[in-house]
């Protein structure tokens, strides 16, 4: 009962250590699972979460190996690689990979693939521009570092088309190479060109 068992009512008598008066109270204990549980679903801040995550621990899940994905998804496989595979391949592996799915398909599906493929390849080559080429689908957001963040924040502005926007960038080139630097100026460019300000 106490990890992980099913929550319990008890009748509690009491008397206090200070007086001699003495009562009655009506409790339910819990898990300590479904106590971490709750507290989990109620954080609202950082610090809430702080609080908390001394209780938990991160594990690779046994089913999916981490792919975060069921086997019904991971089953099928295109162009001989199955989705959690073609997920852990770097952004430039992965630009060339697509390119080559619509002619795997059969030719119902070819028009729906080409969209699909179109668009991805679209925001693909802005993250490249940016130089995060080498960057994985299946990274995780909290792997990345502040640069890389603000540049894929950056590359998500220009696919949104905002309007309006003061855009404050703090030394948004560190850590690219100079290479980069053109995509970079490109995504600027881009936004200005969409009315806002950087």
């Amino acid at each position: 009962m106490v990890y992980d068992g099913p929550a319990e009512k008890k009748h509690i008598f009491y008397h206090s250590k200070n007086s001699e008066q003495a009562g009655e109270l009506d409790f339910t204990y819990y898990s300590a699972v479904r106590t971490v549980e709750n507290a989990l679903s109620k954080v609202k801040d950082e610090k809430g979460m702080k609080r908390v995550e001394k209780f938990l621990r991160q594990d690779i899940c046994p089913d999916c190996g981490g792919s975060r994905l069921c086997a019904a998804a991971r089953a099928p496989r295109l162009q001989g690689i199955p989705l959690d595979e073609a997920c852990r391949m770097t952004l430039s592996d992965l630009v060339a990979w697509v390119s080559g799915v619509p002619a795997a398909l059969p030719e119902e599906m070819r028009p729906m693939a080409q969209s699909i493929c179109e668009s991805f390849q679209t925001v693909a080559k802005r993250l490249m521009d940016l130089g995060l080429g080498y960057l994985a689908l299946d990274r995780a957001a909290a792997t990345l570092s502040t640069g890389e963040r603000q540049r894929m924040q950056l590359a998500r502005a220009v696919r949104n088309r905002t309007t309006g926007v003061l855009y404050v960038l703090d030394e948004p080139s560190i850590g690219l190479h100079p290479a980069n630097i053109t995509g970079l100026t490109g995504v600027m460019q881009d936004l200005i060109h969409d009315g806002n300000s950087v």
